[in-house]
Order: C-alpha cells, then sequence, then structure tokens
C-alpha cells in the first residue's frame, strides 16, 4: 500500500497449500512459483541470483556497500526485491538445492535491496546457517512457551495474549503484536474477490509510474 509497483517487487515461492495464490493480482507481483512447479522455481532462483550478482557489480562499480548510497550516487533508484518463502521445512525438503540459495540471497541481498520474507511452523524449521542473516522476527501463539525466547529473544515472562492474531515481534524487549486477514470477509471467496479490488484500485493509481515493467516469471 505504501509502495508502488516501481518501488518493489514482489516474488512468492507458495509451499503452504497455495495460500499466497491471494496475492496474485497485485501489480507488485512478478510471479509465484508453486511448490509443486520444480520447473518455476528453478527459473525464480536463477532469475533472483542473477539479479544480485548484477546489483553487486553495480556497486562495486561505485566503490559502495549497500543500494541507499547508490541511490544516492547515481540516482537511479533501483526497486526493493522481496522473495515471499510460505512454509520453509516442506521447501527445503522437497528441494534441498534451496538451501545453498537461501544462504546466498539472506547474507548479500540486503545490502543490494532484496529481502527474505519467510515462513516456517515450528521455531527451529530454519537452519541457524540462515536464520543467523536475519534480523526481524515474528511469532503467533506457540504450544511450547521456551519458544518464544528462541524466536524473539528474552521474554521476561510475557506471552500474547489467547487471542486470534495475536503475537510477539523481535525487540529489546520483545513486544506484544496484533495482525489480521489481509482482506476482510467471512470466507475465503470474498477475501479473494476483496484483494481483486484493491489490486484493480492499484493498477489505476499507479499507472503510468513504474516504466520499466516488472520482470514476470514465464
Amino acid at each position: 500500500l505504501c509502495y508502488s509497483p516501481a518501488q518493489a517487487h514482489l516474488y512468492l515461492m507458495d509451499f503452504g497449500g497455495g495460500s499466497l495464490r491471494l496475492f496474485r493480482d497485485l501489480p507488485h507481483v512478478g510471479g509465484i512459483a508453486d511448490g509443486e512447479d520444480i520447473q518455476k522455481l528453478s527459473k525464480l532462483t536463477a532469475m533472483l541470483l542473477e539479479t544480485l550478482d548484477r546489483r553487486k557489480k553495480l556497486l562495486a562499480a561505485q566503490g559502495l556497500v549497500n543500494i541507499d548510497a547508490y541511490r544516492e550516487a547515481t540516482g537511479e533508484q533501483l526497486p526493493w526485491i522481496v522473495l515471499l518463502l510460505d512454509h520453509v521445512a516442506p521447501a527445503m525438503e522437497l528441494y534441498p538445492e534451496l538451501d545453498g540459495f537461501l544462504q546466498t540471497f539472506v547474507r548479500d541481498g540486503t545490502a543490494c535491496g532484496m529481502y527474505l520474507l519467510v515462513s516456517a511452523g515450528a521455531a527451529n524449521a530454519l537452519p541457524y546457517r540462515i536464520s543467523q542473516h536475519i534480523k526481524a522476527a515474528v511469532c503467533l501463539r506457540m504450544t511450547d512457551r521456551g519458544d518464544y525466547a528462541q524466536i524473539v529473544g528474552k521474554t521476561n515472562g510475557l506471552e500474547p495474549e489467547n487471542l486470534a492474531g495475536r503475537g510477539l515481534v523481535r525487540n529489546s524487549p520483545p513486544l506484544e503484536f496484533q495482525t489480521a486477514l489481509p482482506a476482510s470477509g467471512a470466507r475465503e471467496i470474498d477475501r479473494v474477490n476483496e484483494m481483486r479490488k484493491l489490486a484493480r484500485l492499484m493498477r489505476g493509481a499507479w499507472t503510468g509510474e513504474c516504466p520499466s515493467p516488472i520482470p514476470v516469471l514465464p
């Protein structure tokens, strides 16, 4: 809502049974790779690695170390790129080669304006070699109270209230927060229709503001 498609590009890896399809009509989305579509997953990882390598070379050519400095020095507004990976455990179980890709992406991506947003069903689902590079974390209510400290840090007894959408966010100290569904509606089809309406409004509001189209997965 805060960034136009010229400013932010989203790519989705869906291993959560299709839950990310809700966002496919948003003008920021360059593609969704379903967990069963190995060809599309391969194309997406290759494209993101090529983009990462190209951006690293652009920074190096200017003698700079991050995208903010590059934008300031050149005036070129490279868009933020966000990869959303839903349910990391089955993703890495089905495709072990994603391990190396995710390590590279999360380690080198931030400086280049490329970010990973990943969901997991358990506190230990994300290997340490990847999680050590992730600075932000949130969790909803956990069955094991000990998981809160592992995810968001020492809580000093703070736990989320027993309300839908209530959770904790990593901070010093951790804070309680409330989240919500991305669109209103009692049924899934109602939420899908609301998202489609929102996507049409976005496209209308930002027509002409994206001079170069978002690279779309074939």
